[in-house]
């Protein structure tokens, strides 16, 4: 019930982005997608929504193209509330860039689903956990962290709306199946069977 209608647009010179990333994503974000974003601007006209920042300093773009507009989204401790939030800007791409760190090995796919929520297809820079995934099936598009592959990847996915429906309903069915509610909860209930019961007086011994 949370899932949004892909949000089919057709329009190959107008395309609205989401980021959602948290603060170490910025920095990637600022230093390699924002320049490609500002070069596909020359060219194509790019909403941008992003997390409100402390720092100000990222709405230089906003003076150096006019084709680039960046436009600040409230942060919230409620995943539903920013969803909500960024998905009544109804994004084509969710953006999910970060660094290659050890700790990405242990990242679960949130993003993914997020952008089926969105109505969006998520982009995710090539590194864990997305990265070394079966993807054949494509529902979700890598770039390396460089702004000619950021640039590249975005201007392909902007130029071919057919390929990007094609890449949400994948991502839709991935998800659907994936993490359906029934085996969810079979899987909980299955983990909660094998928890043995502990009284208190063994807690009070033991701890």
């Amino acid at each position: 019930k949370n899932i949004q209608e892909f949000n089919e647009n057709c329009d190959t010179k107008n395309i609205t982005v989401a980021f959602m990333g948290g603060g170490f994503r910025m920095k990637i974000f600022k230093q390699v997608v924002l320049p490609a974003l500002e070069r596909l601007a020359v060219k194509k006209n790019i909403v941008v929504f992003y997390p409100e920042q402390k720092q100000k300093n990222i709405e230089k773009s906003n003076k150096i193209n006019k084709n680039l507009k960046l436009v600040e989204i409230p942060r919230s401790l409620s995943l539903d509330l920013t969803l909500f939030r960024y998905g009544a800007q109804k994004p084509d791409i969710l953006i999910h860039c970060g660094p290659d760190i050890k700790n990405n090995l242990y990242k679960t796919e949130n993003s993914l689903i997020n952008a089926v929520q969105l109505g969006a297809i998520l982009v995710a820079s090539a590194v864990p956990p997305y990265k070394g995934e079966n993807n054949k099936k494509q529902r979700f598009v890598l770039a390396e962290n460089t702004e000619i592959s950021w640039y590249e990847t975005l201007l392909d996915l902007i130029e071919n709306p057919v390929k990007r429906k094609e890449i949400y309903n994948n991502a839709l069915e991935y998800c659907k199946g994936k993490y359906d509610p029934k085996k969810i909860e079979k899987v909980i209930n299955e983990e909660l069977i094998k928890v043995k019961n502990t009284d208190y007086a063994e807690m009070l011994r033991r701890y």
